[in-house]
């Protein structure tokens, strides 16, 4: 009789904040998992405010106690796209255990907004720049790495040929000068590309660090919302049949 009055208390404030605050998650269903370890939270995130951010968190508690949920993946962390079809698995047994049948496991979501503003400013352009950046330059050192490689078998033919007169010179139709000077000259330019093509690696790698941390300082930045979020609570081992509605204020 105890769980039932707590539930319906439950139920009543979620219903009662339901109408008072402004819902930005919907559509939020649980499924457990054969095993009966892990609960999957399927939602739909802000499906009104297409290209907008947001910070997805759950906050849980067992018997009135606030508990981590830290053996979890999915659509959850500083930067989720709102959208339909989200889905955050919580390994809940690799956290806390086995549940007791006396004990009360309460599961909720809260979605914080990222500040558009900041979020404007971080576009995919830096980092598909980074990555174009890397890739021209790799393939810029990489000519010039084969170029120096030539150069050097040349010039070591150079060295080993002292005479001017000798057939590798007449099957390579050169003389040993142009041989030289034509070794020397792929030796310059291969330094010159592999200097260019190196610079274009560090500064593709620079633009990707740049934009790590400009993506950290938009995760931080969160605008405070009020949050209406469906959850469910668990009684031991027996799982709800439905959602209680429940409701959190920041």
């Amino acid at each position: 009789m105890k769980n039932k009055i707590t539930l319906t208390i439950i139920a009543l404030i979620s219903i009662f904040n339901l109408y008072a605050q402004e819902s930005i998650i919907f559509n939020k269903d649980y499924a457990w998992s054969k095993d009966d370890k892990s609960v999957t939270i399927h939602f739909d995130l802000a499906v009104y405010a297409p290209n907008t951010f947001y910070d997805v968190s759950i906050i849980a508690s067992l018997n009135g106690k606030k508990v981590k949920a830290t053996t979890t993946k999915g659509d959850l962390g500083g930067y989720v796209e709102s959208g339909e079809g989200k889905r955050i698995t919580w390994d809940i047994t690799a956290d806390l255990g086995e549940l007791k049948t006396t004990d009360v496991l309460t599961v909720d979501l809260v979605a914080h907004k990222v500040k558009t503003q900041i979020l404007a400013k971080s576009s995919k352009t830096p980092k598909i720049l980074g990555w174009s950046s890397i890739g021209i330059g790799s393939l810029v050192a990489g000519y010039g790495v084969y170029t120096e490689l030539n150069a050097s078998s040349d010039y070591k033919i150079y060295k080993e040929n002292t005479d001017e007169s000798a057939s590798v010179y007449t099957d390579m139709e050169l003389t040993r000068n142009e041989l030289y000077d034509d070794a020397n000259g792929r030796h310059k330019t291969a330094q010159t590309l592999m200097i260019a093509g190196g610079t274009l690696v560090l500064t593709g790698i620079t633009v990707l660090i740049m934009k790590k941390i400009s993506a950290n300082k938009i995760r931080k930045a969160i605008t405070v919302l009020p949050v209406v979020s469906p959850g469910f609570v668990s009684l031991g081992n027996i799982k709800p049949q439905y959602n209680i509605f429940v409701s959190y204020s920041f």
